[in-house]
């Protein structure tokens, strides 16, 4: 059904240039995220005769959308970057790490990286920055930043042999109007920008500098031919002023792919596979909406002729709707004392079975195409019984190993060289955060992500109990006999309590008692000035002061970085 939509109405409104394969597919699957593409067929559901002519179902666009991909991204997406999800920087020297953490704030990345994960799951996104002197007050200038989330389908990078993003062609289609608002006043042949015509907006940005280039109009250029060879490409190609010239070294930016896979420079899609699915899932749903409206709407069935009401009256001009008193003919018997059957009027109605059946294919379309895509897959209404947190926990284990990978993808290889990046231009573009701050000192920066699901209480008595007893030393007495007093023996504890204490705060997130997460002075209460609510806490019932002090030390001491 995927490749008969396409064939049959994106191809017809594509331009010939427009069938490459990337930028075709790239095209597709933002259509999907963005909830319009269905909206090239022009047939509603509801149409389904035009005139004498009866439109076959896959010429109407459904009306029931579930757009399963936009769900299962904005999943994706909260999962790694929302609430308390967010990552958190660590870095070995705390007043460094608070500096970064505000230049991070400032620039809003958490946010940007929820729209990149987003976008990110048609194969790949592109996240680009810069830093502007801008001037602040009569006299005062300051350095702020900009963040951008550019779609893959309007970009075309260029790598090195290293894999490293050297280059990247930014091409969309734009009209005049627009460009008349960005000041491009004239296209590539010195001809003023009408605003009724459309033009390629172009911008070329390399490791050292940005340049944006005259408009061309849209039939005389198209990026399938030309992609990164802008400067090889002569006087063809224009810049419309100086080339802004930052000299940093390295593309302010990152490309990063989605999951592993796919045909480079994208990775494989998060819900690509399962699209076919996905649009028949629609289908079948906007046919069971149909039915049951059918059902809500019942038609008359009329056997046999009216009756006139009045003399001259014809039968074909009675009204058949159900609302209407009709007059049939009635029974007879003739002479003979035969009987003859009057004619009938009824309802034809469905009962419900088709329906029902249709739901249930639908369900089980449903979890087979998020098994085929590792995503979550809880029916709580089939689950009989209580249910533990650790049990919704495994049954989401294909999910969250696919969130491993995205995490890599985004995190590990994009967040943090991204952040690390960041502080580098803005230390070279006199940022007042990042004064001073070396390349050595910004290296020294790593992440650190929250666990997917927190334990509930009794998860956290266990969990406490256990690391009790594995951080507690016995005392076991051996040998003996008689007269002679048994040895006793100190065995060392399984664990050491500072290490049992690390792993219940990372289980806990107890990011408030975490090194990663820089304090200022003066804005915490003193603690040990406060009344101890248990004044005999060393005498603990059935337990001795030394195992009360490690239960402290688990659950009060703070976690080395």
């Amino acid at each position: 059904m995927l490749k008969y939509i396409t064939d049959s109405y994106y191809r017809q409104s594509f331009p010939r240039w427009m069938w490459d394969t990337r930028y075709e597919t790239l095209r597709l699957r933002d259509l999907w995220l963005e909830g319009k593409f269905y909206n090239v067929i022009p047939l509603s559901f509801e149409e389904e005769q035009s005139g004498n002519q009866r439109n076959l179902m896959r010429n109407r666009r459904p009306s029931v959308q579930h757009n399963f991909p936009r769900m299962l991204s904005d999943l994706c997406a909260r999962k790694l970057f929302a609430g308390r999800h967010v990552p958190r920087l660590k870095h070995k020297d705390p007043a460094f790490l608070l500096k970064v953490q505000a230049l991070v704030e400032e620039l809003k990345m958490p946010v940007k990286m929820l729209e990149a994960i987003k976008r990110g799951s048609v194969g790949s996104v592109l996240v680009l920055f810069k830093f502007l002197t801008v001037p602040v007050g009569p006299d005062g200038i300051t350095v702020k930043g900009v963040v951008e989330i550019k779609q893959t389908q309007y970009c075309t990078p260029k790598f090195n042999r290293f894999e490293e993003l050297v280059g990247v062609l930014e091409h969309y289609i734009v009209d005049g109007s627009e460009l008349l608002s960005r000041d491009l006043n004239y296209d590539r042949e010195g001809q003023p920008v009408e605003s009724n015509k459309n033009y390629w907006f172009l911008k070329y940005i390399d490791t050292n500098s940005e340049c944006t280039y005259l408009p061309i109009e849209e039939h005389d250029w198209n990026p399938m031919n030309s992609g990164c060879k802008l400067y090889q490409d002569g006087p063809s190609l224009i810049p419309a002023a100086e080339p802004y010239v930052h000299n940093m070294g390295f593309l302010q930016g990152v490309w990063i792919k989605n999951l592993t896979g796919g045909r480079n420079p994208e990775g494989n899609s998060t819900w690509d596979s399962a699209l076919n699915n996905f649009i028949e899932i629609d289908y079948v749903k906007s046919q069971n909406d149909r039915g049951l409206k059918y059902g809500s709407a019942p038609q008359i069935v009329v056997k046999g002729d009216f009756r006139a009401e009045q003399e001259g009256d014809e039968a074909g001009d009675q009204s058949r709707d159900p609302s209407f008193i009709m007059r049939l003919a009635s029974d007879t018997k003739d002479g003979m004392g035969t009987d003859s059957s009057g004619h009938d009027a009824f309802l034809l109605e469905t009962n419900g079975a088709a329906a029902k059946a249709s739901d249930d294919f639908v369900r089980q379309l449903k979890q087979n195409s998020l098994e085929q895509l590792t995503s979550a897959r809880k029916d709580m209404e089939s689950i009989k019984g209580a249910v533990s947190g650790k049990v919704i926990e495994l049954m989401d284990e294909d999910y969250l190993d696919m969130l491993e990978e995205l995490k890599l993808m985004y995190i590990d290889y994009g967040y943090l060289p991204l952040t690390k990046k960041q502080c580098k231009a803005a230390a070279a573009a006199g940022h007042s955060l990042m004064v001073g701050a070396t390349d050595q000192l910004i290296d020294g920066l790593e992440v650190e992500c929250p666990p997917f699901y927190l334990p509930d209480a009794q998860d956290i008595q266990l969990m406490v109990q256990g690391m009790v007893e594995a951080s507690s030393p016995k005392l076991l007495s051996e040998g003996g006999g008689g007269e002679q007093a048994p040895t006793t023996v100190h065995v060392p504890p399984l664990i050491l309590p500072e290490v049992a204490a690390q792993f219940i705060h990372r289980q806990l997130d107890l990011v408030e008692h975490s090194e990663d997460r820089a304090e200022i002075t003066g804005t915490k209460p003193d603690l040990n000035s406060m009344p101890d609510p248990q004044p005999n806490a060393d005498e603990v019932a059935g337990g001795s002061a030394m195992e009360s002090g490690i239960v402290d030390a688990l659950l009060g001491g703070r976690v080395g970085s």
